[in-house]
């Protein structure tokens, strides 16, 4: 039985050959299913190829606004005082005080306007301030409500009417450079070594006077 079922399998397999051959090809030899059509061509729609972007719409900027009122990095989360106008904080920018001479009722100041030296009265104006005090280092101007007052670093009062000259302004030191600095250290060594000497003589000296007087003599009764 087994020797049969060998020959029966190969029989399968044969017809299974037939059936497939068939299948693919024709009687005179062609194969089947080989013909190719082209697709149909398409035109590209590249609007739907591109992202849809969102609808604009109009900002809540009262938002912003409320960042503002309350700044993140101010420590009393409040917003910082409007600055000051120039007049305020710099009245009189180019008027600088040099003297002052007479008293409190009589008498004026010595002050340099855009450069010029110029003598003004108690009373007198200036740049549209009028000089309305005048203190031991210091005057007061004055325009409608508002006061300014202008400080003196270097007195110089007169008893008279006559007015001092400005005391010139001393020039500021040269820098001092690397070489100069080192010969300073090496000098102000020397001096400190000169002393030193000096101490150990005097002290030298004294020892050796103190050796050569010779003590008193007792004398007895």
């Amino acid at each position: 039985m087994k020797r049969y079922i060998t020959h029966i399998l190969l029989l399968v397999a044969a017809a299974l050959a037939c059936i497939l051959l068939a299948m693919w090809f024709h009687r005179d030899g062609s194969q089947r299913n080989v013909r190719w059509q082209p697709p149909k061509a398409q035109t590209p729609d590249f609007a739907s190829m591109a992202p849809t972007l969102p609808e604009r719409k109009p900002a809540d900027t009262s938002r912003f606004l409320a960042l503002l009122e309350r700044p993140l990095f101010s420590p009393s989360r409040r917003p910082p005082p409007p600055p000051a106008p120039a007049e305020e904080q710099q009245p009189l920018p180019n008027v600088h005080l040099y003297g002052l001479y007479g008293g409190d009722q009589t008498g004026g100041a010595i002050v340099r306007v855009d450069g010029k030296n110029r003598r003004i009265q108690l009373n007198e104006t200036i740049s549209g301030w009028k000089l309305s005090a005048i203190g031991d280092r210091a005057i007061t101007l004055r325009r409608g409500a508002r006061t300014h007052t202008i400080e003196l670093k270097h007195v110089i009062r007169q008893s008279g009417a006559a007015a001092a000259a400005p005391a010139p302004s001393a020039a500021p030191a040269a820098p001092m450079t690397p070489q100069a600095r080192a010969q300073q250290l090496r000098e102000e060594r020397a001096r400190q070594n000169a002393e030193r000497a000096q101490a150990v003589r005097e002290a030298r000296a004294a020892r050796a006077a103190a050796r050569q007087t010779p003590p008193e003599a007792s004398t007895s009764p």
